[in-house]
């Protein structure tokens, strides 16, 4: 079967303005896919970092709080101490040594459990400091995830949402164009190969 074979016969003045419906049906065609392609990659950059930012900002906000109430905790334990360790010091300063040392020999016993306590809560404050570290580090991926897009954005001197929103336009208006040339390209070599053999 040859390949004039497949060509519809058609007259040529009827060639022209199906040539020219094809060409304005592939361009309509075109323009929908870019605008879905810019809507849809938009969404997914839009929801990438708002998700990470969201994720990152909660944990934060957590740790935060018990950051505070452990620094709480473990000053009470500093006050509690210092109470007892004053008082032992100013019944010394009063010339009373006996008294004193009455005084420190019943609060050892608080103070030891006093500091043992503090030293618990102060173990568990630093768990929380490690913590707060690992979910700065999350929010340090996050913000490297943008370090392409940042990097356009000094570029072409705009913020990171403008960059990326022309980033992602001229991909959308520029693949399809790009894939009916290459088919179009494709097409128009397969056709002179057959018509040399």
């Amino acid at each position: 079967m040859s390949s004039a074979s497949c060509r519809p016969s058609l007259g040529s003045d009827t060639v022209a303005p199906l040539r020219l419906a094809l060409i304005a049906l592939v361009a309509v065609l075109m323009v929908l896919n870019s605008i879905g392609v810019y809507g849809f990659l938009s969404r997914a950059h839009i929801k990438h970092p708002l998700a990470g930012d969201v994720t990152v900002a909660s944990k934060t906000a957590e740790i935060d709080a018990r950051l505070s109430v452990q620094a709480g905790v473990v000053a009470d334990f500093d006050r509690r101490v210092a109470q007892i360790d004053t008082a032992i010091e100013q019944t010394t300063a009063n010339g009373r040594a006996k008294v004193a040392m009455a005084l420190a020999d019943q609060q050892r016993k608080n103070r030891t459990d006093l500091v043992a306590g503090r030293t618990a809560e102060a173990g568990k404050l630093a768990s929380l400091k490690v913590q707060a570290a690992g979910v700065d580090g999350e929010r340090k991926a996050v913000e490297a995830d943008l370090g392409p897009v940042r990097y356009l954005a000094t570029v072409i001197g705009a913020t990171d949402e403008v960059a990326m929103r022309y980033f992602i336009l001229v991909v959308a208006l520029f693949l399809d164009p790009a894939a009916v040339l290459l088919l179009l390209a494709h097409s128009r070599c397969g056709a002179t190969s057959k018509q040399i053999s």
